[in-house]
């Protein structure tokens, strides 16, 4: 199903990332085109930075987790 969605997006000629955050673990696939070439990077740590080319930085993979039972950096 992951990989139907993927191609989808990907076959969107402007667009230049995809992430897929899990949902029942803190991590995502982040898939960014270069050039021609879509590279994937598994992301795992919560301080992982979220950083794409045309945007930049926009926080902390912990931080998509916020108030959520997931969430990494919630004081217990």
């Amino acid at each position: 199903m992951l990989e139907a969605k993927l191609r989808y997006y990907q076959g969107h000629e402007h667009n230049r990332c995809v992430l897929f955050v899990g949902h029942d673990r803190v991590g995502a696939d982040q898939y960014d085109r270069q050039g021609g070439i879509w590279r994937r990077q598994r992301l795992a740590d919560p301080q992982t930075p979220l950083a794409f080319a045309d945007i930049g930085t926009i926080g902390r993979l912990g931080d998509l987790y916020k108030l959520t039972p997931l969430d990494p950096f919630a004081e217990a």
